[in-house]
């Protein structure tokens, strides 16, 4: 139960004050060949970061209610599908085919630009 009370009064403690335990900003970063790469390339190491397992809880209550706040307070636009709950880019890609279709049975232009961000999401 002290391992809670603790707990209840660090979290009350930063959302009060905006104090950030110390040992929270610590992290250690280890280094992970990309499968079938070259080892002598830096480019082809994954890094991983090992925080604390607290810093980690709290980081994932402040997100939930962030989200909560965000998704409740109609900040983001309902055409935004990346980083959300239940959407896709298939969300994007049939918005885009409904806009497509709709221009071309009016028989209007349908203009279209793509970015190709290089490494934008590498998980490899």
């Amino acid at each position: 139960m002290q391992c809670c009370d603790t707990w209840v009064r660090r979290r009350s403690h930063f959302w009060l004050e905006g104090v950030f335990h110390s040992g929270w900003r610590v992290a250690t970063i280890l280094s992970f060949l990309k499968p079938v790469r070259d080892s002598g390339a830096a480019l082809n190491y994954q890094p991983i970061a090992l925080t604390s397992c607290l810093c980690k809880l709290f980081e994932k209550m402040v997100n939930v209610r962030l989200i909560h706040f965000l998704e409740r307070g109609d900040f983001l636009s309902p055409s935004q599908s990346g980083f959300r709950k239940h959407c896709s880019t298939t969300d994007a890609l049939v918005r885009l085919e409904a806009a497509a279709c709709e221009a071309f049975a009016r028989h209007q232009h349908f203009v279209c630009v793509f970015f190709a961000l290089e490494k934008a999401y590498d998980t490899t």
